[in-house]
């Protein structure tokens, strides 16, 4: 097969795949698997008690498990497919989830047309899921923050509050390399580590019976949200390839004790145990943030959510650094402007692409509602549907076949998103409607 018309420009001919660029400044395994976690346990985290509520104590954390298992599948599925095209046409250089979707569709004749049309998507739900999380950090923090300001006596509009948490995101913002972000990454984990240790304290004391709360709740309008919660949770596969592609051994990413397994190991445990214990404490009354359920009246409650805010801030960077990554290059080419002065036109592009999340943040300052409609719609397609697609075009080029196991677990895992992209999007729709009202 010839491969002079890929329209890739790091395809260098039919080069050996194991060869690899260089990353200047590559990042090491613990690197890798601290921006892996901090990316897992910002705001999410601590909507999983109201997930709880919405589906019970019991059936909750199994289907945790299952969605997890679930994700973190697709998830190799997609760095297997990644590594499939990179080595199908020689390529040096690793390529992102775009460029693979791109690739796997180029060497299938019955779809390679369609090629750069699901790139364009797929970064564009990349671009839409990641500036998501990040409007959803300001939330959080505006939320956080807003119980501080009271416990001191002072009375604030929550959108006043993510107001003040402009400056310190977007300062954080512009620093543009996964190496010097590390730092910013790990002072993150110590925050939010220390915060969550703290939050465990309030939610295991005093707890009610547990025959108080509900053990199963299994509902059409309470089901999609808590779909949604863990698919932002857990999701994640907007980073994988980025994350992998800037190690010094992008190997250690995938392999069984590797950076992702790892990872979603540290986070399925921590999801589980705030989201069963949260809603053992807190029952109906548990908040879309756990932290609005803490005494306002209790100066280590404070601490917490000064810690906790102080993570997610530091935490908002990492989330960025994936749109940027996609947006910038593209713009600068088409700009002489920004091509003939890339460090200024990349800093200017920066603050106004934090501005935007800033501005959907001030329109949507519900945390739950926001996390809800990210997951279940535009997380949904990148988590779920795209992978299966990926894997059926690279599993069936020339002459192959997909087993019949492989086509009825993509068929399953397909029905699953349908359902979950429909009624999460359509709850969470009639929700920030009734905001409005």
């Amino acid at each position: 097969m010839k491969h002079a018309n890929v329209s890739i420009a790091q395809v260098e001919g039919k080069k050996s795949g194991d060869e690899e660029v260089q990353i200047k400044h590559a990042t090491t395994y613990l690197e890798t698997i601290i921006h892996f976690v901090k990316a897992g346990i910002g705001a999410g985290i601590f909507a999983m008690g109201e997930a709880m509520k919405n589906i019970g104590f019991v059936v909750g954390p199994i289907l945790t498990v299952v969605l997890s298992l679930i994700l973190l599948y697709e998830q190799h599925v997609l760095l297997q497919c990644a590594s499939d095209v990179r080595k199908h046409y020689g390529l040096q250089k690793r390529t992102d989830y775009g460029e693979t979707f791109q690739l796997a569709l180029m060497a299938n004749d019955k779809w390679k047309k369609h090629a750069r049309l699901m790139k364009i998507i797929t970064n564009l739900f990349l671009i839409l899921t990641q500036l998501g999380f990040c409007a959803v950090y300001f939330v959080f923090i505006g939320n956080t923050m807003k119980n501080v300001l009271n416990y001191f006596g002072y009375e604030f509009e929550v959108r006043a509050l993510i107001s003040m948490a402009l400056v310190p995101i977007l300062l954080s913002s512009l620093i543009t390399n996964l190496k010097f972000l590390a730092p910013l990454s790990g002072l993150a984990g110590i925050f939010m580590i220390v915060g969550m240790s703290i939050s465990y304290y309030f939610i295991t004391q005093d707890l009610p019976p547990l025959t108080e709360r509900t053990m199963a709740t299994i509902t059409i309008d309470k089901l999609p949200l808590f779909f949604g919660t863990i698919i932002y949770v857990f999701e994640g596969i907007g980073i994988i390839l980025p994350l992998q592609n800037e190690m010094k051994e992008p190997r250690n990413f995938s392999r069984p004790l590797g950076v992702l397994n790892i990872g979603v190991l540290i986070l399925t445990a921590l999801v589980i145990c705030f989201g069963f214990m949260g809603y053992w404490k807190y029952g109906e009354d548990v908040a879309s943030s756990l932290t609005v359920n803490f005494p306002t009246d209790d100066i280590l409650a404070q601490s917490l959510n000064i810690l906790i805010s102080c993570g997610v801030a530091l935490g908002y960077a990492i989330q960025f650094y994936i749109p940027i990554k996609i947006l910038y290059p593209s713009l600068q080419h088409r700009m002489k402007v920004a091509d003939a002065h890339p460090f200024v036109g990349e800093m200017v592009f920066r603050v106004i692409i934090v501005l935007l999340t800033f501005a959907v943040a001030m329109l949507i300052p519900n945390v739950g509602l926001l996390i809800s409609i990210i997951g279940a719609i535009c997380s949904n397609s990148l988590a779920l549907v795209f992978p299966v697609f990926i894997e059926y075009l690279v599993k069936t080029r020339g002459d192959s076949r997909m087993s019949t196991f492989d086509s009825i677990k993509n068929v399953l895992i397909l029905v699953l998103a349908v359902c979950g992209f429909l009624s999460g999007g359509y709850e969470g729709v009639l929700g920030i409607i009734d905001l409005y009202k």
